[in-house]
């Protein structure tokens, strides 16, 4: 929590600050804390008294959002950024993978369809 000046009433909120060890002074009728205070950290348990504290500062102090880790889907288990595929990354891999596919077989030397069209293209590359 920074530095603040808050606009409540210093009868209600200062002891409320002092039993949760904030360190705060009143300076003409307001209250303003002192130093900088560590109220909540990410990932942490917030407590009743720091809800309160937030809530009488009129600062809402967390939100909820669900984090998908993995997905499902009729026995298969995807991770989230599947989701984000588009028809072109998956065109994109489909090459690659024939690529590389291609690039087994012509370095094999076993006969088949892709290196079939690769030796009519070389052949017919050298005639001319």
């Amino acid at each position: 929590m920074s530095l603040t000046i808050s606009s409540l009433i210093p009868r209600a909120t200062h002891p409320f600050f002092q039993v949760i060890n904030i360190p705060t002074k009143v300076n003409k009728g307001i209250v303003e804390i002192i130093t900088l205070v560590e109220l909540i950290k990410k990932g942490g348990k917030v407590g009743s008294s720091e809800v309160a504290l937030l809530a009488k500062l009129g600062i809402k102090s967390f939100s909820y959002r669900l984090v998908v880790l993995s997905i499902y889907d009729n026995g298969s288990i995807f991770i989230p950024e599947v989701l984000n595929l588009t028809e072109d990354d998956i065109v994109d891999k489909f090459y690659s993978w024939c690529f590389y596919s291609c690039s087994a077989v012509l370095g094999s030397f076993l006969p088949n369809s892709c290196s079939y069209t690769f030796g009519v293209h070389q052949f017919l590359q050298g005639l001319f």
